[in-house]
């Protein structure tokens, strides 16, 4: 069990040194042995546990780094407008490059760099909702990167403004 607290000279406060360590947090004990009975360059306080003891913590967590950033997508899936409406669909990729009707369902196609976009509108109580999209080459027959139309995707939203 740790003795009393003693003071580190440099404003903060430490437990007299052991050769061990329990920490119980939530049930769960950890225990580390031969501990450094002072953190270098760092200042440390003493709180209390849930059983009384003192507990040693480094407090320097406003000089830690942030921690990195997920980087932004570069790439658009055209599923993700299934169950949007055209007037979503307008606001983050634009108008389309065509418009056609084909019985009840009206197809905005987008004509891309790399690949062709057909995105499949039906009537849902007076609106039109899309409710299927392709992917697929400029050319008949073409194999398609799905990768590189995703790519070509995302680069039209950023041009019309946003992605929702």
């Amino acid at each position: 069990m740790p003795g009393p607290a003693v003071s580190n000279g440099v404003g903060g406060v430490v437990s007299t040194p052991t050769d061990s360590s329990n920490v119980t947090w939530q049930g769960l004990t950890i225990q580390r042995n031969n501990l450094p009975t002072m953190a270098e360059d760092k200042q440390t306080q003493t709180s209390p546990d849930d059983d009384g003891q003192s507990v040693s913590e480094i407090t320097d967590a406003a000089n830690a780094p942030d921690p990195p950033q997920d980087p932004e997508p570069q790439d658009l899936d055209p599923a993700i407008f299934i169950d949007k409406s055209t007037a979503h669909l307008a606001s983050t990729l634009g108008e389309p490059t065509m418009r056609r009707n084909e019985g009840a369902v009206e197809i905005w196609q987008y004509q891309l760099a790399d690949c062709v976009v057909d995105i499949y509108f039906y009537d849902d109580a007076g609106s039109l909702v899309a409710r299927h999209t392709d992917m697929r080459s400029r050319l008949l027959g073409g194999v398609i990167d799905p990768a590189a139309c995703m790519m070509n995707l995302y680069e039209i939203s950023e041009t019309a403004g946003r992605i929702n």
